[in-house]
């Protein structure tokens, strides 16, 4: 899948910022929507007040598009 190639280095990762304005990718879009990197960023939040610090987050959509959470630590 996009990840293989992504951690082989084939492909260039998408950069989104996620604001009081809402998100804006600031690479071009490949695979993520907005409401995709909005639903990230809201659990990326969610993690962070739940484990008290910031969070390195890994997460995966599945094949019907649910967020999974991974793994996190510590930044």
């Amino acid at each position: 899948g996009t990840a293989e190639a992504l951690v082989a280095g084939e492909v260039e990762g998408e950069t989104w910022r996620v604001g009081e304005s809402g998100p804006q990718c600031e690479t071009p879009p490949q695979v993520l929507s907005v409401a995709d990197a909005t639903r990230i960023a809201e659990m990326a939040l969610a993690v962070e007040r739940a484990l008290g610090e910031p969070q390195d987050i890994e997460w995966v959509l599945d094949a019907t598009g649910e967020l999974l959470l991974l793994q996190a630590r510590p930044i």
